[in-house]
């Protein structure tokens, strides 16, 4: 069921390079990088403990101007 509830901790991460970050207790990240053009970010349960375990999603995000990437994530069990 979709709850809309933040969840804290998600990683979220550029494909293809080392930039991450984890969302914070709101549910919230900042990614301080500029790209040119576009690229994918995905966000990723990496514990799976602490909120229950969630499927990964990935975005397809334009780097022109600054972008909202939300994620809805689905329950892995």
């Amino acid at each position: 069921a979709h709850t809309g509830n933040p969840i804290p901790g998600i990683k979220v991460s550029v494909r293809g390079s080392d930039i991450y970050t984890t969302t914070n207790k709101e549910g919230l990240y900042y990614i301080d990088q500029h790209f040119n053009g576009a690229v994918y970010v995905r966000a990723e349960d990496i514990d799976g403990e602490e909120n229950g375990e969630f499927f990964s999603s990935d975005k397809h995000v334009t780097t022109l101007d600054n972008h909202d990437a939300n994620f809805t994530l689905q329950k892995a069990n």
